[in-house]
């Protein structure tokens, strides 16, 4: 897998800021800071898959 860009969440306006972000940029985005994500956009990977966005989550 080749990641393209490596981010971090610091809090939550930015971290959706991101994600929309992300779903724009070629290749592979890694977003770290997710509960800052979690705590306003609840069910945003099912959202982001529901638009065609490849989303996965993974555990550090």
């Amino acid at each position: 897998m080749f990641i393209r860009d490596w981010v971090e969440a610091s809090d939550l306006r930015g971290g959706g800021a991101l994600a929309a972000a992300a779903l724009g940029a070629e290749g592979t985005t890694v977003l770290s800071g997710l509960n800052h994500i979690d705590r306003g956009y609840e069910g945003l990977e099912e959202m982001l898959r529901a638009l065609g966005a490849r989303v996965e989550r993974r555990e550090a």
